[in-house]
């Protein structure tokens, strides 16, 4: 994870088997060692992390870690410290992505308890929704930030199927079936036509979107 609005040339990485979070100057002369390039380290969770990211879009000082302990854990890199510990699902978290919406930052987590949560970051984080459908767990989250005057998201499971979400309503507005588990999606806009573009068991795939 890339923290340049932190500090310009700085990067996250985790250590999975410690449930640690570092922070690297990765512009520190090549010569130097590895421990002048380690700016920080955070332990919280109480095993293996799955993902990070970055709030930046509210704060440049804060990030979002998440893992298999079920937890989301926000980070202030500027005191070097957790400000704020959710509990915030059944079953580990895998993915974190973020929204903005009438010009308030959202959090989206998904869940091996087969869900999504969002929670509204400028409001201590409360929860403001859950959105269920899949029938196995969630691996990763894909906000349609190139569609305009929309509020859309897809969710990939190991269900075999992606779901697109209207994010003003919460509900599900559409279901691609794909062919076995969905790792990662991307949205893509080429030339003013959408498409989604996601990694399913055998290979690559893209759908063309009818949303502008």
């Amino acid at each position: 994870m890339n923290l340049e609005n932190y500090k310009d040339g700085y990067i996250a990485s985790i250590e999975v088997s410690h449930g640690e979070i570092r922070i690297w100057d990765y512009k520190q002369d090549i010569n130097d060692n590895n421990e002048s390039c380690l700016k920080g380290q955070f332990q919280g969770h109480k095993s293996g992390i799955n993902c990070l990211l970055h709030l930046d879009k509210f704060d440049a000082n804060l990030i979002a870690s998440a893992g298999m302990d079920n937890k989301i854990i926000i980070w202030n890199l500027k005191i070097n410290a957790s400000i704020k510990l959710l509990d915030a699902h059944d079953k580990g978290v895998n993915c974190l992505n973020s929204i903005t919406m009438n010009d308030r930052l959202y959090l989206i987590s998904g869940s091996n308890d087969n869900k999504c949560k969002v929670w509204d970051v400028e409001n201590d984080y409360d929860l403001v929704a859950k959105l269920e459908g899949h029938s196995r767990k969630i691996n990763c989250i894909c906000v349609f930030d190139k569609i305009k005057n929309k509020s859309l998201i897809a969710t990939g499971s190991d269900d075999g199927s992606i779901k697109i979400w209207n994010m003003v309503k919460f509900e599900c507005i559409k279901e691609i079936k794909c062919n076995g588990e969905v790792k990662h999606i991307i949205h893509g806009d080429f030339i003013g036509r959408n498409f989604i573009i996601y990694a399913e068991r055998y290979g690559i795939a893209i759908k063309k979107l009818d949303y502008k």
